[in-house]
């Protein structure tokens, strides 16, 4: 095992959740998922932004979300921008959402009034 990885196990038997960004893309692979203490996985915007227009996208989506939860993991879908995206990964069942529909990056003040003014709710 690796460095990284008994430090990650470490941090992961401590409590602490890791969460990989932006799979699909770069040096993201299944193996990775499959042999680190992940519990979260972060499906990279560029699958989402194309869900919309091609129908197999949204079908890999959907097949990758049901393969991470399989395997017991929690699944954020980002860079959703419109409501019929939300609606769409939603469907395919994701357990988080991330993306400028909801907010944009904002500075920590601005953020904390953003909070107050928009109490979440979960569903």
């Amino acid at each position: 095992m690796s460095h990284a990885r008994r430090q990650m196990q470490r941090l992961s038997e401590l409590g602490i959740k890791i969460y990989m960004d932006d799979f699909g893309v770069g040096y993201s692979n299944f193996a990775y998922v499959l042999d680190s203490p992940i519990q979260c996985v972060k499906i990279d915007r560029s699958l989402a932004r194309a869900m919309l227009q091609d129908p197999g996208r949204a079908q890999i989506l959907r097949m990758l979300i049901e393969l991470f939860h399989q395997i017991g993991k929690t699944l954020v879908v980002e860079g959703i921008e419109h409501e019929k995206q939300v609606r769409r990964v939603i469907e395919c069942g994701a357990d988080m959402i991330q993306g400028y529909y909801y907010a944009r990056p904002m500075p920590e003040d601005e953020f904390c009034r953003f909070l107050e003014n928009h109490p979440w709710q979960e569903q």
